[in-house]
């Protein structure tokens, strides 16, 4: 029976969430908007660093500079700690 009752508040909870996400999540930032695993990796790193203002503003600069996975793999470290100072 408790299982059961936990089971409901969860699916409630649940409910409300995507509610609120609904109406107040912020989909218009560019991670939000694509399936690429690079792109995402990209913006979680810049997310541990700062805020997701400051990120939305330096993730196209990084990513005109290291558009691909293959374009960061190649790129020099001291190049890349260099690019960090955007965030």
């Amino acid at each position: 029976m408790a299982l059961q009752t936990d089971t409901k508040k969860i699916e409630v909870f649940q409910k409300h969430l995507l509610i609120f996400y609904e109406e107040h999540g912020r989909k218009n930032l560019p991670w939000r908007i694509t399936k690429n695993p690079y792109l995402i990796m990209v913006a979680e790193f810049m997310l541990q660093k700062t805020t997701s203002a400051q990120a939305s503003k330096v993730y196209p600069i990084f990513l005109d500079k290291y558009p691909t996975v293959s374009d960061l793999a190649v790129a020099r470290e001291e190049e890349i700690e260099e690019s960090r100072s955007y965030i």
